[in-house]
């Protein structure tokens, strides 16, 4: 089985990145350290786009949390929007990310990206992806201007079969190599994206008690007070486990049924008469144990201890003499005698 790791990353204008190579040494381990703004979620992104093949949001801790935040957009990404300046790539650009993977054990490499084109901050995006064998330092994803390359002169470069748009048959891709079905590469796209909304929601607390009160659903009171009942029965001193009682009386009850069919004509080999007889033991269908009896080998010498209400999940005990037994479940039995 392939175990790849990632290796190389690689963000071509893509936010404050124009064009940056990441190694991902120590077994592909990585930590970010910087300054606030200085692009460690940007980095952390962009390998979650190129892996979810384009299934990014953003914004998932303001939707999980509960709030309405318009915060970053995939425009604003390509056309490298900045609040304090404005939009540094007007007139449209083209972005890129990313990665290349490699399994140690058997040599393989495979490099996979996400290329995304945007106008304005106000239409929509184009997408398309890539997957191949080459190494990632082999693929031009800039021209001798340093312009990121289009779409089509993408395909001219790695070959039709090698570039996806629309990004359906990016994701297939990368779930047939990857993941082995489409099932299961959906599954941890899914779990990815509400591990970085947690991620976000945990960044920017201050109030960790405020923090879980959003995120939980409020507790169940009922199962708090059942609590509460139980400890105080355990020490309750109303009872006293050392005095014997006498059990419980109890009562058992039996159904039955009885039919008798004669048939009108008497023919050789055919009864005269048939009689259906049903019986219905414990008809009541009684559960709960019966203490303090014996029945067959119970011993009654023995003293046991039981709930004081019969309710078996009570922990307070009385000691009552003999041990429990139960009723046989409900249970019918049918017979039929025939008369010649």
């Amino acid at each position: 089985m392939t175990s790849y790791r990632i290796e190389t990353i690689r963000l071509v204008n893509f936010h404050n990145f124009v064009d940056e190579v990441i190694e991902v040494r120590d077994g592909g381990h990585l930590f970010l350290l910087g300054d606030n703004g200085s692009g460690k979620t940007t980095v952390l992104d962009a390998v979650h786009y190129v892996l979810a093949g384009g299934e990014l949001e953003l914004n998932a801790a303001a939707r999980l949390g509960g709030k309405r935040d318009d915060g970053r957009s995939l425009q604003g990404i390509v056309l490298r929007q900045d609040f304090e300046r404005g939009v540094r790539n007007e007139g449209g650009a083209i972005a890129y990310a990313a990665i290349e993977l490699h399994d140690p054990a058997s040599g393989k490499r495979l490099s996979l990206g996400v290329g995304t084109e945007a106008t304005t901050m106000e239409a929509r995006v184009v997408r398309w992806g890539f997957v191949t064998t080459r190494p990632l330092a082999e693929i031009t994803l800039l021209d001798d201007a340093s312009i990121p390359l289009d779409r089509e002169a993408l395909r001219k470069q790695l070959g039709a079969t090698h570039v996806f748009a629309p990004l359906a048959g990016y994701r297939k891709e990368l779930a047939r190599r990857l993941f082995g079905s489409e099932r299961q590469y959906d599954d941890a796209v899914r779990f990815w994206g509400m591990a970085k909304a947690y991620r976000e929601i945990v960044a920017g607390a201050r109030d960790f008690g405020a923090l879980f009160m959003r995120l939980l659903p409020a507790p169940d009171t009922g199962v708090f007070d059942e609590i509460l009942r139980t400890l105080r029965a355990i020490d309750d001193p109303t009872v006293n486990a050392a005095d014997d009682v006498i059990g419980d009386s109890y009562i058992t009850t039996t159904g039955t049924l009885s039919y008798t069919f004669v048939l009108k004509e008497s023919r050789r080999y055919l009864p005269k008469r048939i009689q259906f007889d049903l019986a219905v033991s414990n008809l009541l269908n009684k559960k709960t144990p019966i203490y303090g009896y014996s029945t067959g080998s119970q011993n009654t010498s023995e003293t046991v201890f039981v709930p004081r209400d019969g309710t078996l999940t009570d922990p307070s005990r009385r000691s009552v003499g003999g041990n429990f037994f139960y009723l046989d479940p409900r249970n019918f039995t049918l017979t039929a005698k025939m008369d010649f």
